[in-house]
């Protein structure tokens, strides 16, 4: 007996392009499930303070005098994704080619390595946090920071659940 026959039938029995479609329609409802079945019994829809720290490398000397602590953050809908509770800077540092094709480490003038340690609310659903419980902030990502005068991008290095 052949594998497929000459009417496109399985075993000459079951049409592959039903199968397909049945395989595609499991996926999508075990996706579904996974998506929002698992994550909605394993969290909390209560609002937690958290606090998180991102880094912005490459910042000009403008840019860094324009944050402040106290300064409330946002992404680019305009959603609130916190405010900055503290600033530092040190100086930034990238790999530059001499003439010979050598790579050195050296400070870039004018510009800045700035850690901001932000505070904000957030639902925390499976190990996962959610600020205004649709924005996910991970540890890793990269993130777009807007403030009243500044706009720039960072790396989100750490978060934790503070306070009662």
């Amino acid at each position: 007996m052949k594998l497929i026959d000459n009417k496109g039938r399985l075993f000459g029995k079951v049409n592959l392009l039903d199968c397909a479609v049945v395989l595609i329609v499991a996926a999508a409802l075990i996706g579904a499930y996974l998506k929002f079945g698992v994550l909605q019994e394993s969290g909390t829809t209560e609002l937690q303070p958290i606090r998180y720290t991102a880094e912005i490398a490459n910042v000009r000397d403008f840019i860094f005098e324009n944050l402040q602590v106290g300064d409330v953050l946002y992404e680019s809908g305009g959603v609130n994704i916190g405010t900055i509770v503290s600033l530092t800077a040190a100086g930034y540092k990238d790999a530059i080619g001499l003439t010979d094709g050598t790579l050195v480490t050296a400070e870039v003038p004018e510009r800045y390595m700035v850690l901001i340690e932000v505070e904000a609310e957030a639902t925390v659903v499976g190990g996962r946090y959610y600020i205004a419980k649709t924005s996910e902030i991970a540890v890793g990502s990269s993130r777009t920071f807007l403030s009243k005068y500044v706009a720039c991008s960072g790396t989100v290095k750490e978060i934790s659940i503070y306070g009662d």
